[in-house]
């Protein structure tokens, strides 16, 4: 079979887009990939001049790193530079479009590539809430093009881009998230390339992680039965994002741009209780709910400094989930599923963990019979060269070349479901998120 090369057109060119296009440069065989491959066609910018600085920082990046093998090759040389989105959006020669802009802007960015008929890679979370995703999903079937979720990480420099802080509290008395320009958004992390002086900090993005190796080891073990029942779920993703010495503009403050740890750092321990418990061969609930949730305020800009809330799969498992951007989560134990003959213990980070343990449980203090599992064992799962966004970029070319419009790894109920319990943490907490609404339908 001839190899299927999708090209993508890249919207945005803050630090996520440059870690995903960076890993489109990367060799497909380092990974074992030699039936897809990628193109990089388009980059969309506020500007011409920052998207052709967006690619000049690609190929100055890339110098010893994965990625210098497409850059060697000329990958980026007939890359269209371009100063709006929409132009990205009606270029012929763009397959695939990947949105990496903030948070509140992924709706009417996957509305718009969707509506040219582009199919789409959106960064997560996927939208604000389920009444937008529901508008994109029917869209994409109506245009019969593919439609995912992506969930990433990069390295990306405490500068901030331009706050819109006072135009969201304008309209918050209207519970109606702002939707700004679509076309025009704030570049995520636009400066994310330039390291500052206290070095990179660590931020996540996107569904990779389902596709990683590890995803699988994991999955063949727990699905197999081999430690028994699952019994319990826990999963924490918390990073010291250095809030109170960020400006208001930041991220991860601004209500504006969807700040707070629930709808940025939320899907990656969402994404392990589905690939454990939901995806579990004896899971017979296709509506797991959240059953109780707490916020804790961060009462400067009124967005959430942690969320936790526990999720019940009738039949089978309960999930204990939480975020939180204050203070770092333990180094060891990121995911720890709970079996009847042992623990399974994924190490931090969730967004990218490369080994995990099998961990016994302690012996009964009545002295009785142990269980199967004596000793504990650690298994490495690396990811292949590159940052690790390529493996979803694979699935999103298979998915195109085969024409399916939604990945069966990746499907858009799955996404659906996890986004109805960030919906509920969300409106049943204490933030100004709380009432707010999408723009789904406008």
């Amino acid at each position: 079979m001839a190899t299927f090369t999708l090209r993508w057109g890249i919207i945005s060119t803050g630090a996520i887009a440059g870690r995903f296009t960076s890993d489109l440069l990367v060799d497909p065989s380092t990974r074992g990939v030699a039936d897809v491959a990628h193109a990089v066609a388009a980059v969309g910018s506020r500007s011409v001049a920052s998207a052709r600085a967006f690619l000049d920082r690609l190929a100055e990046g890339a110098q010893g790193e994965a990625a210098q093998w497409g850059v060697d090759r000329g990958f980026l040389k007939d890359t269209k530079a371009y100063g709006s989105y929409d132009e990205v959006f009606a270029d012929a020669d763009v397959d695939a479009v990947y949105i990496g802009t903030p948070h509140t802007y992924h709706f009417a960015n996957a509305k718009a590539a969707l509506l040219a008929g582009k199919h789409v890679l959106c960064e997560k979370p996927f939208v604000l809430d389920v009444a937008e995703l529901d508008e994109l999903a029917a869209l994409a079937k109506d245009k019969n093009v593919f439609l995912m979720e992506s969930v990433g990480a990069v390295r990306l420099d405490p500068t901030d881009h331009v706050s819109i802080t006072r135009r969201f509290k304008e309209e918050i008395p209207a519970g109606r998230i702002p939707a700004g320009s679509p076309n025009n958004p704030p570049d995520r992390d636009r400066a994310a390339h330039e390291p500052s002086a206290q070095g990179p900090a660590l931020t996540p993005r996107a569904v990779w992680t389902r596709f990683h190796p590890i995803a699988y080891a994991v999955q063949d073990i727990i699905h197999s039965g081999k430690l028994g029942k699952v019994k319990r779920f826990a999963a924490d993703f918390s990073m010291d994002f250095d809030p109170d010495n960020k400006p208001d503009s930041n991220r991860m403050v601004d209500p504006a741009l969807g700040g707070g740890s629930l709808l940025d750092m939320g899907p990656y321990p969402s994404v392990w209780a589905m690939l454990v418990l939901h995806q579990h061969p004896a899971n017979t609930d296709r509506a797991p709910r959240v059953v109780a949730s707490h916020q804790t305020l961060y009462a400067r800009s009124g967005v959430d400094a942690n969320s936790r809330w526990l999720v019940q799969w009738d039949g089978l498992a309960q999930a204990q989930l939480m975020t939180d951007m204050t203070t770092w989560g333990a180094k060891e134990s990121t995911v720890v599923v709970s079996c009847e003959e042992a623990d399974l213990v994924i190490e931090y980070p969730p967004y990218r963990p490369q080994a995990f343990s099998i961990v016994p449980h302690a012996a009964p203090a009545d002295g009785g019979a142990a269980t199967s599992v004596v000793a504990k064992e650690r298994f490495e799962h690396p990811v292949h060269a590159g940052g690790g966004m390529h493996y979803e970029a694979d699935e999103v070319a298979r998915c195109v070349r085969d024409g399916r419009t939604e990945s069966a790894r990746m499907p858009l109920e799955e996404s659906r479901i996890v986004q109805a319990w960030l919906d509920h943490v969300r409106t049943h907490g204490p933030t100004v998120l709380a009432a707010q609404k999408g723009n789904a339908a406008k």
